[in-house]
């Protein structure tokens, strides 16, 4: 558990709510901007990982070539359709990259680097991790595996 670093009054009611939610639109001056801690830019040299890496765990290849699956994916998800196709490495692969691949890099002027994803995450600053939890798939053995996009 965290613990509030600071505090200006009570932080309960309908009034509380509405004034932070009206403080901290996108785009809208505050509405109680004496409420508001001070703005700190981001410190680049600060800047965390943006991929976990598991050092020294064995790694399980997976296809880089996207696959398209013979069902359409709203109608799975949706329960619409009752039958499903077997998952592989090969759809395995497609489907973590959708979600969470990198789809290209590029260099900052300082030699490092920003990884652009295919799920979005305030910046990168928080990276989205996706963990797979399967039997044993062809090509894939069974357990909880955490999908690696910058070695995919």
């Amino acid at each position: 558990m965290g613990s509030a670093t600071h505090q200006t009054g009570a932080v309960n009611g309908r009034e509380s709510v509405e004034a932070l939610h009206r403080s901290t639109m996108h785009g809208e001056p505050p509405a109680h901007p004496d409420r508001l801690l001070p703005f700190r830019p981001l410190d680049p040299t600060n800047r965390p990982s943006p991929l976990k890496r598991y050092r020294g765990v064995e790694t399980v290849s997976l296809s880089r070539q996207l696959r398209r699956s013979s069902l359409p994916a709203a109608e799975v998800l949706s329960g619409r359709r009752a039958e499903f196709e077997l998952l592989d490495e090969g759809l395995l692969g497609t489907l973590l990259f959708l979600a969470a691949g990198v789809t290209r890099v590029a260099r900052t002027t300082d030699g490092g680097s920003i990884w652009f994803r295919t799920a979005m995450s305030a910046g990168n600053l928080h990276p989205v991790e996706i963990y797979a939890v399967c039997g044993d798939l062809d090509g894939v053995p069974a357990g909880v595996h955490h999908f690696a996009p910058h070695t995919a």
